[in-house]
């Protein structure tokens, strides 16, 4: 009997220990060896480029004042003329989407300006407008966001960017979105996925 009361105030003692050495150690040598990953992809992050700049071919073709792609900026004037633009590119968009097969779900535009969250190199910033917006090729761009949504499968997506360089103004894709809304009763939920769009003008 104390032979048995010894072995288990023995293995009550050692307990403790072999918990620490058997569980918490390893445990511990993976959280210190995942912090050193970590602070490893964090260096990595820091060392990368913030900012790519132009390139000569680029830079030629964005100060070209003669290439297409200008014709492809509207101007616009006041809220008016936004709105006769939102409605101008909603259906040039829409009809290039139906002739490519793409259905069209809902749209919502944008109109607030567009913030950029960028790391952009010394520059100096741009002369003011006076005397009203100039409307020549050189001049300042504002810019909305209209959200397409495309009903069905990854494919939709790639066939609408497809169809974005039939329509007349310039349509840059900025973003994706997916959200799911709940589905009838015992249905799963539906999900959608919409195109974000960038659209400018003068």
């Amino acid at each position: 009997m104390n032979r048995r009361r010894l072995f288990l105030f023995a293995l009550l003692a050692l307990l403790p220990a072999l918990g620490y050495g058997l569980l918490i150690r390893p445990s511990r040598r993976r959280i210190a060896a995942l912090h050193q990953r970590i602070q490893a992809a964090h260096a990595a992050i820091l060392k990368t480029e913030g900012y790519t700049p132009l390139s000569a071919a680029e830079r030629s073709l964005l100060e070209d004042l003669a290439e297409p792609w200008r014709a492809r900026i509207p101007a616009v004037d006041g809220d008016g003329g936004r709105l006769a633009l939102v409605d101008r590119v909603a259906a040039e968009l829409g009809a290039a989407l139906r002739r490519r097969g793409v259905p069209v779900g809902s749209l919502r535009a944008v109109l607030e300006p567009v913030q950029v969250d960028a790391t952009l190199p010394d520059v100096p910033p741009p002369p003011p407008r006076s005397g009203g917006p100039s409307k020549g090729p050189e001049a300042p761009l504002d810019a909305w966001v209209l959200e397409v949504e495309v009903p069905g499968g990854t494919a939709r997506l790639f066939q609408a960017l497809a169809a974005l360089p039939r329509t007349g103004p310039v349509l840059e894709p900025v973003g994706l979105r997916w959200d799911r809304s709940p589905g009838a009763t015992g249905a799963p939920a539906v999900l959608h996925q919409y195109l974000l769009l960038r659209s400018y003008y003068h």
